[in-house]
């Protein structure tokens, strides 16, 4: 057996999800896209869960707002805000 060695747990509470739902066919290009464009704004990807036709990322909840506005812009759609 194969040890695994960690030095401790960090964790963040302040975050959000952003969910993004596309077509399957245009997945690669979508994705790009979202990945670029949280990045132009400084929200920086903590984790992301991904699917043939949607992706979840989940950042910073003080570049949240600012992620969603600008992906809004990017991919032309309205988002349904929670």
């Amino acid at each position: 057996s194969e040890k695994v060695g960690g030095q401790g747990v960090s964790f963040a509470t302040e975050v959000a999800a952003i969910t993004v739902k596309f077509e399957s066919r245009a997945a690669a290009d979508t994705l790009a896209k979202i990945f670029a464009t949280l990045a132009s704004v400084g929200a920086n990807i903590e984790i992301i869960n991904s699917a043939s036709d949607s992706a979840i990322c989940i950042v910073s909840l003080v570049k949240a707002r600012e992620g969603l506005e600008a992906l809004e812009k990017q991919l032309g759609v309205k988002s349904e805000k929670n």
